[in-house]
């Protein structure tokens, strides 16, 4: 490039030089002259070089150009080469289409997703991302080149079917092989779940019973790869199932504890723990089957089963029956039951000469004692003891024939009353008693011919038992004998014979709390014992069976304790379980004591332990132990009564759950004076609420527990105020968690509907007594007040002749005309009527459960008495309305409300 640039310059310069010779010459170097002459001289000769961006090319000489600078990716310059011939300083060729440089394109590189793949790699590519269950993904991939930013079959081009843009996919998954749920939702190939043929489980067969369940698995439909369905009998297509609740099914039995009984289940229950009055555990026995909550004599497969009745129910509490706790007696195989007496025979057979009741004895019983004519029997002594038996013997002898019927022995005396010859003597003739002894001949003998006479011949006139119309001295002659309520025999006047009023006496009962000793009065010829002492014995019912008294720790908080059992009937060998889970190491040291530990069961959480003890299901009294219990420190509740403050209770450690039962304070009574008399009317009483709440232990509640509302005579009578746990300080009804209402305070005893008695708290809606009283309060508003009188409010009772309203209506009324005031609840009571001759009482408040309790009840009063007095928690007095004293002018207050905790 130096070469042509320096000749062109030669040449311009010789053209300066010959176009004008007038300029000067400068002087011209010697390298610039020596290629001046070269270059002239081959032009000279014919041979000028060819002038190139590549240098001279010398006459004759070669260079290469191309038809184009630059060639595609994967092309060679070569293949576009020209070769040019210098021809005396011309090509062969014209340059001017000609490049004399070339060069390749850079190749692109392809890309994957977010990968770049180079130029001139493989990939491998798929035409889906995924394929069907069962499917390979190898069945549809294809190993394509990166060529120039395209991928293709080759370097050298696309595959031959031309679907290389079909494979765009980087990567490709099976899909998971599942089944469909037919109740919805879908599982993996493989897995097992449970299926039912009903959504509802029954009494008879719960949920997980087999005849409800079975498990199957989701697997290949004849042996196909992409067909999936769930194995085992289709009939069972329910994914779920709930089961019916125990309380529709199971039974409660009599006993003391209410012993729980499931449905399908039976139990024998006696009347007693041990038999009684000479009876048996079988005589003294019934089975109860449980059907669906109901207690019946026999099994559903029974047509003639009835239910039992309550009286069935009332006589037999046991659950277990022991024969070997009866306190009867025995003597000879015959029974003398407990605190009664029998006559018993010792000496048969008889010759003519003996008389029965010279071997007669009379044996009672006194808890298993036994005892022969009022002292202790002796066996060694007894030359009958095998012999005794209950009736007469007879000797050989022909005996005599009594008047009325019947014979006795040779020997034997009887008493024989000789009347006037009616059915009963009239006044003065009297009852003659005669003794009469019976003659080896068949004869009696009086001992006096006459009267021996007389009887031969008027035997019909001589008695077993004498009627005397005449009952006192002077009239006639009194009767001289009494006749014993059991038996067709008498007894002689001042006599004393034991008498009962029961025959027999539950277990747990005395008889001799219905014993009284009987003397025959001579006046009346009738015992002073009185007329509802007819048995001449009494039973106590024996415990038979297995029994648990008393477990030992009342609580165990994990498990390996060891826990005492006491009670009776226990025996080696026997099994005993807590809940459903076994206690283990069981050691009977005796009959009425057994030791096993306590098993670990942290289902059990705080609730009563069943006791059961081998096949005989003996069931422990109710709050005898727990084991696995939510609470650390055992379960125990806590009271809550009025004291004009909000109060707190926190959650022990462990607790997950306590139940609440609450009482709302009673309405005030009313009465005044009228005409120089009183009268008055009662406050309402207060509601009752109960339910069990899940809880997180350490946590807190508000306690609210109203007074009794204020009794009134000048003003109207307050309403009681309402009783309630919130789960926070701030007492709002969206912090409320259960309330019982308030009852209303009464009215004007001579006002409309003459007042009316105050309105009961509690339920959904409180009470409302009187059409100008205020009505409850509900779920949703406070109660409507009568003319002229407030409303109740949110969680307040309305007032009466004020506007302060705590949480209960109060009454401040200045005229003894005015009504009463409405009492507390989740809603409050409306005040009655403030007119004069109107004034009515005050509305109940209302009762409140929120959602997050769990088995609750809402209940209102009855008048001034409250719901649920049984409960073992109600304390006597605890919302009862204010009464109405007529004696003076004070009328009273109603009863405060009172709320227990327990966990």
């Amino acid at each position: 490039m130096k070469f042509f640039g320096l000749l062109a310059l030669v040449i311009v310069n010789m053209m300066v030089n010959l176009g004008c010779s007038e300029q000067v010459n400068t002087p011209k170097s010697e390298s610039a002259l020596q290629m001046e002459m070269t270059y002239t001289k081959a032009c000279s000769d014919g041979k000028c070089p060819c002038d190139s961006p590549l240098g001279p090319i010398v006459d004759g000489g070669t260079a290469l150009a191309y038809d184009t600078n630059q060639v595609a990716c994967g092309a060679t310059c070569e293949t576009r080469a020209v070769t040019l011939v210098c021809k005396n300083g011309k090509f062969d060729r014209d340059t001017k289409p000609l490049s004399f440089s070339c060069q390749v394109s850079a190749c692109k590189a392809c890309t994957v997703g977010n990968n770049q793949v180079p130029h001139g790699f493989t990939v491998q590519m798929f035409n889906s991302n995924s394929v069907a269950c069962g499917k390979s993904c190898d069945d549809n991939k294809r190993a394509l080149v990166c060529k120039d930013g395209k991928l293709q079959g080759s370097l050298a081009g696309p595959s031959a079917d031309g679907k290389d843009g079909v494979y765009s996919s980087a990567s490709c998954l099976p899909q998971t092989c599942n089944c469909s749920i037919p109740d919805g939702g879908s599982m993996t190939a493989g897995g097992e779940m449970k299926f039912y043929k009903s959504s509802t489980g029954t009494c008879d067969i719960p949920c997980d019973d087999s005849k409800n369940m079975v498990k199957r698995t989701c697997a290949p439909v004849n042996g196909s790869s992409t067909t999936f369905a769930f194995s085992g009998d289709t009939s069972f297509s329910k994914s779920s199932c709930t089961e019916r609740p125990t309380n529709l099914c199971g039974c409660t039995l009599p006993d003391t504890n209410k012993t729980a009984l499931g449905h399908g289940k039976s139990k024998d229950i006696f009347g007693a723990s041990a038999p009684y009055s000479c009876n048996t555990c079988d005589n003294i026995k019934i089975t109860a089957y449980c059907d669906s909550g109901t207690l019946y004599d026999k099994p559903s497969t029974d047509s003639t089963r009835v239910v039992l009745s309550p009286s069935q129910l009332n006589s037999h509490k046991s659950l277990s029956c022991d024969p070997g706790l009866t306190p009867d007696c025995t003597i000879n195989n015959i029974c003398v039951a407990d605190k009664t007496s029998k006559t018993l025979y010792g000496k048969t057979p008889l010759t003519c000469a003996d008389n029965p009741s010279d071997s007669q004895a009379l044996f009672s019983c006194a808890n298993k004692a036994l005892l022969q004519n009022g002292v202790a029997y002796n066996a060694t002594t007894d030359i009958y003891k095998n012999s005794w038996q209950v009736s007469a013997p007879s000797n050989s002898c022909v005996g005599c024939a009594l008047p009325w019927g019947g014979s006795v022995g040779v020997g034997s005396t009887v008493s024989m009353y000789k009347s006037s010859g009616n059915s009963s003597n009239s006044c003065g003739t009297g009852c003659k008693q005669i003794q009469m002894k019976c003659l080896a001949d068949g004869s009696f003998d009086s001992g006096d011919a006459s009267v021996n006479l007389d009887y031969k011949n008027n035997k019909s006139n001589y008695t077993q038992t004498c009627n005397n119309t005449c009952s006192q001295e002077g009239g006639g002659a009194p009767p001289r004998f009494c006749l014993l309520p059991w038996q067709n025999s008498f007894v002689s006047a001042d006599a004393l014979i034991p008498m009962w009023k029961k025959k027999t006496v539950y277990y747990g009962d005395s008889c001799q709390n219905y014993f009284r000793l009987g003397r025959c009065m001579l006046s009346t010829g009738t015992f002073d014992a009185g007329f509802q002492y007819i048995y001449k014995s009494c039973t106590e019912l024996p415990f038979q069976g297995v029994r648990i008294d008393n477990v030992s720790p009342k609580f165990v908080t994990s498990a390996g304790g060891t826990i005492t059992l006491t009670g009776a009937g226990f025996a080696a060998g026997m099994q005993v379980a807590i809940g459903k889970t076994t206690c283990s190491n069981v050691s009977v040291s005796s009959a009425t004591q057994l030791t096993c530990t306590a098993p670990a069961n942290s289902s059990l959480d705080s609730y009563d332990v069943l006791v059961t003890v081998g096949t005989k299901k003996a069931i422990s009294p109710s709050g005898l132990s727990y084991y696995g219990g939510q609470c650390t420190g055992g379960p125990g509740q806590t009271v809550f009564k009025y004291t004009g403050s909000n109060q707190t209770f926190t959650v022990p450690a462990g607790c997950k759950s306590i139940t609440i039962t609450a009482w709302g304070a009673g309405g005030g009574g009313r009465q005044i004076s009228v005409s120089g008399g009183f009268i008055g009317q009662v406050g309402g009483a207060g509601g009752f609420a109960k339910g069990t709440l899940a809880v997180t232990p350490g946590a807190s509640y508000t306690v609210v527990v109203g007074g009794g509302g204020y009794g009134g005579y000048f003003s109207g009578s307050s309403g009681g105020g309402y009783a309630g746990v919130f789960s926070s300080t701030s007492i709002a009804a969206a912090n409320a968690v259960i309330i019982a209402g308030g009852g209303g305070g009464a009215g004007d005893p001579t006002g409309c509907n003459k007042g009316g008695t105050g309105g009961e708290g509690g339920g959904a809606t409180g009470g409302t007594h009187g059409t100008c009283s205020g009505t409850g309060g509900s779920q949703s508003a406070g109660g409507t007040g009568g003319a002229s009188a407030k409303a109740g409010e949110s969680l307040k009772g309305a007032s009466i002749g004020s506007s302060v309203a705590g949480y209960a209506g109060a009454g401040t009324g200045n005229s003894y005309t005015s009504g009463g005031a409405g009492g507390g609840g989740y809603f409050g009571g409306g005040a009655g009527s403030e007119v004069t001759g109107l004034a009515g009482s005050g509305g109940g408040g209302s009762g409140y459960l929120s959602p997050s309790i769990t088995n609750g009840t809402t209940t209102t009063g009855n008048g001034r008495m409250p719901p649920q007095t049984s409960d073992s928690k109600y304390q006597f007095g605890i919302g009862m309305g204010g009464n109405d004293p007529t004696g003076g002018t004070g009328s009273s207050t109603g009863g405060n409300g009172m709320i227990v905790i327990s966990y």
